[in-house]
C-alpha cells in the first residue's frame, strides 16, 4: 500500500516540494535501499500533474495513473507492474530500467521517452505513441504494440518475441532519426524490419 505521508507531500504540497524532499534524504537510500523508496502502490493518481517529479526507483505497483501528466518525469528503475499508465503524457520521460510488466500503457504518449532496458512484458501498448523513444534492450516479450507508433524508435537489441505488432507504424529502415519537429511516418511495420532491429532470443 501507498505511504501516506509521502503520498501528502506529493499531492497536497507539489512536485518541487516532493523533489526537495527527496534530495534531503539521500541517507534513506543508503541504510534501506529498498524500503527507504518511495511507496505509491495501488495509490490514486489519475489525472495528476508530476511534470518533473523524481520518482526514481519508486514503487507504483497496480497504481493508478490514468491521464497523469508525467513528462520530464524521472521514473528510473521504478516498479510499474500491472500499474494503469493509460493516456498518461510521458514524453521525455526517464524509464529506463523500469519494471512495467502487464502494465497499462495503451494510448500513452511516450514520444522520446527512454526505456533503455525496460521491463515491458505482456504490458499494453495498444496505439501507443513511441515516436522516437529509445527502447534498446528493451524487453516487449508478449507485449501487445497493436496501431502502436514506433516511428524513428530504437529497437537496437529489443527482446520482442510473441510480442503483437499489428497495424504498428515504423520509419523506413533506411531513414534517419527524425527531430521532435519532424512528421510521423505512417509505413507499417514488416517482419522484415523486426528481424533486422530486435533480438529474438533463441
Amino acid at each position: 500500500m501507498a505511504d501516506s505521508e509521502q503520498l501528502r507531500i506529493l499531492k497536497e504540497e507539489g512536485v518541487q516540494a516532493w523533489n526537495e524532499w527527496r534530495e534531503q534524504r539521500p541517507e534513506a537510500l543508503l541504510s534501506e535501499p529498498y524500503l527507504g523508496q518511495p511507496r505509491f502502490s495501488e495509490a490514486n493518481l489519475r489525472g495528476a500533474d508530476f511534470r518533473g517529479v523524481n520518482l526514481k526507483g519508486a514503487n507504483l505497483t497496480e497504481a493508478h495513473l490514468r491521464w497523469a501528466y508525467l513528462r520530464d518525469a524521472d521514473l528510473s528503475g521504478a516498479y510499474l507492474r500491472e500499474a494503469d499508465l493509460s493516456a498518461a503524457d510521458l514524453r521525455h520521460a526517464d524509464l529506463s530500467g523500469a519494471n512495467l510488466w502487464n502494465a497499462n500503457l495503451s494510448g500513452a504518449d511516450l514520444r522520446e521517452a527512454d526505456l533503455r532496458k525496460a521491463h515491458l512484458s505482456v504490458a499494453d501498448l495498444i496505439g501507443a505513441n513511441l515516436w522516437n523513444a529509445n527502447l534498446s534492450g528493451a524487453d516487449l516479450g508478449e507485449a501487445d504494440l497493436r496501431r502502436a507508433n514506433l516511428s524513428g524508435a530504437n529497437l537496437r537489441w529489443a527482446y520482442l518475441r510473441e510480442a503483437d505488432l499489428s497495424g504498428a507504424t515504423s520509419a523506413r529502415p533506411t531513414s534517419a532519426r527524425q527531430t521532435s519537429s519532424g512528421p510521423i511516418s505512417t509505413t507499417p511495420i514488416s517482419p522484415a524490419v523486426t528481424s533486422l532491429a530486435c533480438r529474438l532470443g533463441g
